[in-house]
């Protein structure tokens, strides 16, 4: 599952280095904020940064590529979909203590849908309630 459904929207070109999440906050900023409350904008906002940020730090990629944000209105949700060429990491890995997997948690607390499917390639996807 992911967000194919969802219609419109805006689609990025991020870059795979430390300015991507601020990119990517900047765009939810400019795409939602006259759309959405700012108790739901907060929420896209942490999402969408540690989409991104796990994407820099666990996609495996190389400086010279790129992931593609995708942003657009799911109707009372704000959705969030982050794809890339990166084989990922496996989410069974998460468990166990240590700092990983606070951001997935955060993910998992703050939408009401969330995936990742990696089919030569990765893509996490999030849903955002308007609350």
């Amino acid at each position: 599952m992911s967000l194919s459904t969802a219609i419109g929207g805006v689609v990025l070109r991020l870059p795979v280095d430390e300015t991507a999440p601020a990119r990517a906050r900047a765009a939810v900023r400019e795409h939602f904020a006259a759309v959405f409350p700012a108790s739901a904008l907060e929420a896209a906002l942490l999402v969408t940064s540690e989409i991104v940020s796990n994407t820099v730090v666990h996609g495996g990629l190389e400086a010279h590529q790129a992931m593609r944000l995708r942003l657009c209105d799911v109707g009372d949700a704000i959705g969030v979909e982050v794809a890339d060429d990166g084989a990922g990491f496996p989410l069974a890995d998460l468990g166990g203590g240590g700092h990983g997997g606070r951001g997935l948690r955060l993910i998992d607390l703050l939408s009401r849908r969330w995936g990742v499917t990696s089919d030569g390639g990765t893509t996490m996807w999030a849903e955002i309630p308007a609350r």
